[in-house]
């Protein structure tokens, strides 16, 4: 009597259609894309509020050396 846990075997070869791959890829790509512009936006609007609450300051360069090491 083995009580070992049964292991499923399943089968990890691509799909013959290549269709099929490209159709999966387009909706997790389309779905990212529109996860990242949401993202995008809600950084942009959590900036916008910071600048409101602490004030905005603007980074400028000063000047430009050259350091020898």
């Amino acid at each position: 009597m083995d009580k070992s846990p049964e292991i499923e075997q399943t089968d990890t070869r691509a799909p013959a259609g290549g269709a099929i791959d490209a159709g999966n890829y387009e909706i997790i790509r389309d779905r990212l894309v529109a996860h990242a512009r949401e993202l995008s936006e809600k950084a942009a609007a959590l900036n916008r509020r910071r600048q409101e609450k602490f004030g905005a300051t603007t980074l400028t360069v000063l000047g430009n050396t050259r350091v020898r090491t």
